[in-house]
């Protein structure tokens, strides 16, 4: 299972029980994946489901809330307008669809159903359960996203985050709202006021080690590129003092120079440290020193070389 659906299996078993956060995360599932089909025949409130426990949560909520008879939405319907739907609940007669509209949209907008945070909430986690989707934290970047039709209901969306100082974007992508997060911290807030809190901690772990695996990395390279600056260093003074040597010019310096030239021959590779550590200096007597060789070679008409080092 991915990421998302493991999401909604846990926002599905939600123990809440209260009838006005019902209501708000039924409004919510019915602005993002309700329609009506009216026929000369028949009047149908329908919603469209990818997965059987978002189906099952909503056909309970609408049997023990509302007490409306409905069928089971137990085998797979296929519907020509949404090619992703396996599972379709259905309210039929006008008369019962009419009432629940009234319900769920008094005044046309599902606003009057969420004054309270806990039906904000509620409303938050019916949403995600109809039309949201979240990468995994643990191959990808941080991307939860809520798709719906209406640019109305991604505005009531949109003001239900931004009260809980969650500040998501919105884009339109094939004629559909998509509302998303792209933030550790929002996503992470979010999961939890929908509460997916076992999904919360799960994500979190993800991001730690993420962070972690990510820190160990940066730590490595600029150890990596330390080592080869120090190398680079020590193969470019070894070069200097063989010249001073093969033009008869190191002999004539001080005993201070040449004791500092005959130990970085001797050790190319050794840190300024392990080379003061040696000589009983200072670390930043050894680098005067050896900048100072470089330089007498420099004005003496030494050329440096290119040196390359395997990265």
């Amino acid at each position: 299972m991915s990421f998302s659906s493991d999401i909604k299996e846990e926002l599905s078993r939600n123990p809440a029980k209260l009838s006005h956060c019902l209501r708000a995360e039924l409004a919510a599932i019915l602005d993002i994946c309700g329609s009506v089909e009216e026929t000369p025949d028949s009047y149908t409130l329908s919603f469209h489901f990818t997965q059987g426990a978002v189906a099952r949560r909503t056909y309970r909520i609408l049997a023990e809330e509302f007490r409306l008879p409905l069928e089971l939405p137990l085998k797979p319907v296929e519907h020509r307008q949404r090619k992703k739907s396996k599972y379709v609940v259905q309210v039929s007669g006008k008369e019962e669809c009419s009432n629940l509209l009234r319900q769920l949209h008094p005044d046309d907008t599902s606003l009057p159903l969420i004054t309270r945070d806990c039906c904000r909430q509620a409303y938050l986690r019916g949403a995600f359960l109809a039309g949201g989707s979240m990468s995994d934290p643990k191959r990808q970047s941080y991307h939860l996203e809520l798709v719906l039709e209406s640019p109305s209901h991604a505005a009531v969306l949109c003001q239900v985050l931004r009260h809980f100082h969650i500040n998501p974007g919105q884009i339109t992508r094939k004629g559909s709202q998509v509302v998303y997060l792209k933030d550790r911290k929002g996503i992470g807030d979010l999961l939890t006021r929908m509460g997916a809190m076992r999904q919360r901690l799960l994500f979190e772990d993800a991001t730690l080690k993420k962070d972690l695996h990510n820190e160990t990395v940066r730590s490595m390279n600029s150890m990596m590129h330390n080592d080869n600056k120090s190398w680079e260093a020590g193969m470019r003074q070894c070069d200097a003092i063989t010249w001073l040597q093969k033009e008869h010019i190191l002999p004539q310096l001080s005993p201070e120079l040449q004791q500092v030239a005959k130990a970085r021959l001797e050790e190319p590779g050794f840190p300024l440290q392990d080379i003061a550590d040696q000589l009983s200096l200072g670390k930043s007597a050894v680098n005067h020193r050896l900048r100072k060789l470089e330089q007498i070679a420099k004005t003496s008409g030494w050329v440096p070389k290119a040196i390359s080092f395997i990265k």
